[in-house]
């Protein structure tokens, strides 16, 4: 190899430098100079750039290896445009596509894409002269619209790496599924893996206020929404599908609430209503049983006593009935009464008139 160097800088300079080269034995090769001093080979240009030049068999040149005595600045080119290579600077900041860098490494193309490293600020710049994605020890921003992916049927990973390893912290899948402790979402569009037994989302004000939690319970399956951290300041989801408010406790419910609810319209689906009563069939109680029955019981027939409401509550729909029921009942005694009341009307108006026909009778024999 030292053969070879020694033979390609004798060819490219021997033409022009031959009365101030030398070629010592032993030590160093001086072109340009009879003194070698720094290095292997010391090259002394009469001019301000000195360097090695490589030119092609047809005689053009190609490539230079240089350095500017002016700006002190070292470049590795195409030819003599030093734009079209690798630049170092007197203070070892390096340029690529460029000799005007104030970063510790700085790459530039005009209308393409270029990258600055700046070590005094600490972050990476990606720019193609008009919008810039700039990345630092914390963050990645840009100027513009901000894409991130990968190619095609691949996912993108969030991570947490350090000396123990990584730590897969989020991940979106090809078909857009977001797995947040998982790698692999199955579970809808948004699947939340956690590693404590109660891990959700948490909402928080502008101000740093912990407001409001989405979560599960892994130890009981409830899903709660909640105000903090507490279930009973919100909406809970039993693992059955029953849902509480207020309460952790549905019974038998569907949907048990602690507390009052106020509601503009209430509609009720009931499987039956009771106009049963007014077929010609139904069995009307007498009013001297519905008596009897009260002062017994101290409640109407089917319809439960103050202490069954107070123990087990009321069925909204089967209440509605039992009323409607005892209302029906209650207009057929009012008609059964009213038959009789008409019929007593009339029979007082005949006793009026045949008493009528007796007064007159007795006063015209009374005039004979």
């Amino acid at each position: 190899m030292k053969k070879i160097i020694i033979s390609l800088v004798f060819l490219l300079f021997s033409q022009t430098l031959i009365a101030q080269n030398t070629f010592p034995t032993t030590g160093g090769v001086g072109l340009g100079t009879t003194n070698p001093q720094h290095g292997y080979i010391h090259i002394n240009a009469e001019g301000p750039s000195s360097g090695i030049n490589l030119w092609t068999n047809t005689g053009s040149m190609t490539s230079r290896i240089w350095i500017n005595s002016l700006d002190k600045l070292f470049h590795i080119s195409r030819g003599d445009n030093p734009n079209k290579g690798i630049t170092l600077d007197n203070d070892g900041n390096i340029g690529i596509g460029t000799t005007v860098f104030d970063s510790k490494f700085e790459i530039k193309h005009s209308g393409t894409i270029g990258a600055k490293w700046n070590s005094s600020f600490s972050y990476f710049k990606i720019t193609n002269g008009t919008n810039s994605l700039i990345a630092d020890p914390n963050e990645i921003y840009s100027s513009t619209d901000l894409a991130i992916g990968t190619s095609y049927n691949h996912p993108i990973y969030f991570r947490n790496v350090d000396k123990n390893g990584k730590t897969d912290l989020m991940t979106i899948k090809q078909d857009g599924k977001i797995g947040i402790g998982t790698i692999n979402p199955e579970h809808g569009k948004i699947q939340i893996n956690g590693n404590g037994p109660s891990e959700g989302i948490t909402l928080w004000t502008n101000s740093g206020e912990y407001t409001s939690r989405i979560w599960i319970n892994s130890a009981s399956k409830n899903f709660h929404i909640s105000r903090g951290d507490d279930p009973l300041k919100g909406i809970t989801i039993d693992n059955d599908g029953n849902m509480s408010l207020g309460t952790l406790t549905n019974g038998s419910h569907k949907l048990a609430v602690e507390g009052s609810i106020g509601a503009r319209e209430i509609k009720v689906e009931a499987n039956e209503w009771s106009d049963f009563v007014f077929e010609k069939n139904y069995d009307l109680r007498t009013l001297e049983d519905v008596e009897e029955h009260i002062n017994s019981k101290g409640h109407l027939p089917e319809i439960p006593s103050e202490k069954e409401v107070l123990e087990n509550g009321i069925n909204l729909g089967e209440m509605d009935s039992k009323l409607l029921q005892k209302i029906e009942e209650l207009t057929l005694y009012l008609i059964d009464q009213n038959k009789k009341l008409k019929q007593q009307g009339e029979q007082i108006e005949q006793l009026i008139q045949d008493n009528h026909n007796l007064k007159k009778e007795l006063s015209t024999l009374k005039n004979k």
